[in-house]
C-alpha cells in the first residue's frame, strides 16, 4: 500500500477469452484451455495476433475477446518475516 492508502498497481497483463470461458495458448495453431497463455507485453499479444492472421486462422478468435489483467500489490512482508513463518508452521505440523 502507497503511503496514501492505495493500492500500488504493479503490471498489466493480457489474456483472450473465447465465449465459453476457456483460454488461448497462443502460437500459430491456438488451443484453448482454462488456464490458456499471459501475455506480458500489448505488444507481444498484438504480435501473436499478426501472426494468426498471417496464417488465416484468425477466425479462430472470432468469439474472443482480449482480457487485460492488473496485478495489485497489497501487503507487503520481509523475505526473513516469511521464512521465520515458515518455519513455525513447519514445527506446528510436525507435533
Amino acid at each position: 500500500m502507497t503511503s496514501d492508502g492505495l493500492h500500488e498497481v504493479s503490471e498489466l497483463f493480457y489474456k483472450i477469452r473465447r465465449e465459453d470461458g476457456l483460454y488461448s495458448c497462443g502460437g500459430a495453431w491456438p488451443r484453448f484451455t482454462k488456464k490458456g497463455k499471459v501475455w506480458r507485453t500489448l505488444g507481444a499479444l498484438v504480435g501473436h495476433l499478426h501472426l494468426v492472421n498471417r496464417r488465416k486462422v484468425a477466425s479462430m478468435y472470432d468469439d474472443c475477446e482480449v482480457i487485460e489483467l492488473q496485478t495489485i500489490i497489497t501487503d507487503t512482508r520481509s523475505v526473513k518475516s516469511e521464512i521465520a513463518a515458515a518455519k513455525a508452521r513447519k514445527k506446528t505440523r510436525k507435533r
